[in-house]
């Protein structure tokens, strides 16, 4: 396309707004040859419809992503029924009214052998940024160790504990200084523990009882248990006077009868037969001697 100049004068010539005759062009009007002034078609709008683009997918991805960190950050209850009670109803209506809704549930009936199977299983399912939700804290373990270990292992897994009963939350601001208190009281209880234990130990001590396994039979006390026994008296009544277990009498015993059976040491059992038969021989009684002397 070429432009169309005015060179000044406006007759029976096409103003600037009419559209010019291709066949009969008007004598005053010359033809220049200078391309027209264009304005840029369309490059800054497809960069606008490129970064308005990419603004929609990386608000989709955030918006999915938030999502999916909603779905994760979950809080899951753990229920467990101990012996005396009947069900975990109650525990279940509290944890429902904190707004969960998923549960695991234990029913025990020995609180100190208890195996909690699944427990052991929503340990294996919760992850980072959950929260176990439960009634109390001695629904998580039996002792206070248990407790404390079982806490720092979530701590350690960026999951939170909720306990309701001691209003415990260790997703807060305070949970940090809440698990070194419980620490503290948790070393506290294992001192006291060892201090009975020693104080226990030292007043049996005081007063002739000795704490442990019953020692050895010295040569001395397995004279006396075959001396016992043979006077009659029984296995039990050997350990009480003795005061030793009934273990230790039978082993007593029963080496002493090995010994008897078994002759001397390195000896071969067929090479000296009379040997053996002179073990093997019962001896008389005592007060039957007088008898066999008179006849």
């Amino acid at each position: 396309m070429h432009s169309i100049e005015h060179p000044g004068s406006v007759g029976a010539c096409p103003t600037k707004n009419s559209i010019p005759s291709t066949t009969s062009p008007c004598p005053r009007m010359r033809i220049s040859s200078r391309p027209p002034h264009r304005t840029p078609k369309t490059r800054a709008t497809t960069l606008t419809s490129t970064t308005i683009r990419s603004a929609l997918i990386q608000a989709a991805l955030t918006q999915t992503a938030l999502s999916q960190t909603a779905l994760t950050m979950a809080e899951v209850g753990y229920i467990w029924v101990g012996p005396l009670e009947h069900n975990g109803d109650y525990q279940r209506d509290l944890l429902r009214q904190q707004g969960v809704t998923r549960f695991y549930e234990d029913v025990s009936a020995n609180s100190v052998t208890a195996t909690r199977s699944e427990l052991t299983t929503l340990l294996d399912d919760i992850g980072p940024g959950d929260t176990l939700v439960t009634w109390r804290l001695d629904r998580l373990a039996s002792t206070l160790p248990q407790v404390l270990s079982l806490l720092e292992l979530l701590g350690g897994r960026r999951v939170g504990v909720q306990s309701l009963t001691e209003n415990l939350d260790t997703t807060g601001p305070d949970g940090a200084a809440l698990l070194r208190v419980i620490q503290a009281f948790t070393q506290l209880e294992r001192t006291l523990t060892r201090e009975r234990t020693m104080v226990g130990v030292y007043a049996a001590r005081a007063r002739g009882r000795v704490a442990g396994r019953p020692r050895a039979l010295s040569a001395t006390n397995v004279e006396r248990v075959l001396l016992l026994r043979e006077q009659g008296a029984s296995v039990r009544e050997i350990a009480q006077q003795l005061g030793t277990s009934r273990a230790t009498v039978y082993r007593a015993l029963e080496q002493q009868n090995g010994e008897e059976e078994g002759g001397f040491e390195g000896d071969v059992p067929d090479a000296r037969p009379s040997l053996t038969l002179t073990f093997t021989t019962p001896s008389l009684p005592s007060a039957a001697l007088p008898e066999s002397a008179a006849n």
